[in-house]
């Protein structure tokens, strides 16, 4: 659940020099050479709640973001021991909407409050860098009221959603399982489910294990043919 949480102005940057963009240009490599390059990730944090669940949070920085060249973003993105759930809907033309959005709406707010807490130690020891300027949160706003005050929207192009589509693993209390370890849906001959709605949690910001999972089922299911 990705979330721009801080932004730093640097008002003593300075944009690269002709020469440099054009050796850039030139050899089309180094962190650099790419748009916004992202610095990713930096580091993680956990929190454990009051329900004894930890939530893992993957801190990652960002140049530019929608902003300028003179902004650095802070992102933290909550990831796995999230117990929020959202909700998709396929239409009758097999378009996908998003009837509730997954964030936030634990029982208990445990999820907000391992976020609050991970924002609320990372945000002093970001004000004491030196030559910044706090942007969001502003200066004096804590943790608590920054996350107070946002709004939540979502869009479905930077979004990965897991756990829609829960594989047996083979163990007791398992009658609710959609698919077995070939990727096959129960009771429905030829189908098969190769995205990350496999995946139990989302233990980085991005899911490059979807691609494996994938490499992999593409071999069970050519064992069928």
């Amino acid at each position: 659940m990705p979330l721009n949480t801080l932004v730093r102005q640097i008002p003593t940057y300075k944009p690269p020099t002709l020469n440099f963009i054009s050796y850039l240009r030139a050899n089309r490599s180094g962190p650099l050479a790419q748009i916004k390059p992202l610095i990713n990730p930096i580091f993680w944090d956990t929190v454990t709640g009051s329900d004894n669940i930890t939530r893992e949070i993957q801190w990652t920085a960002n140049i530019g973001l929608a902003f300028n060249l003179t902004v650095i973003a802070f992102i933290a993105s909550l990831g796995r021991g999230k117990t929020a759930r959202g909700r998709l809907t396929i239409t009758s033309s097999l378009n996908i909407n998003v009837t509730t959005l997954p964030y936030f709406n634990d029982p208990g707010a445990h999820d907000a409050t391992a976020f609050t807490a991970a924002i609320a130690k990372v945000l002093p020891l970001v004000q004491q860098l030196p030559n910044v300027t706090p942007y969001l949160p502003a200066a004096g706003v804590s943790a608590a009221d920054y996350m107070n005050s946002l709004t939540i929207d979502i869009s479905m192009s930077a979004n990965q959603w897991v756990g829609s589509t829960k594989m047996r693993l083979g163990g007791a209390g398992e009658e609710d399982w959609v698919m077995d370890t070939k990727t096959r849906v129960s009771g429905v001959n030829g189908l098969d489910v190769v995205d990350a709605g496999i995946v139990n949690g989302v233990p980085t910001a991005n899911l490059q294990s979807v691609f494996i999972v994938g490499e992999r089922a593409a071999v069970e299911i050519l064992k069928l043919r």
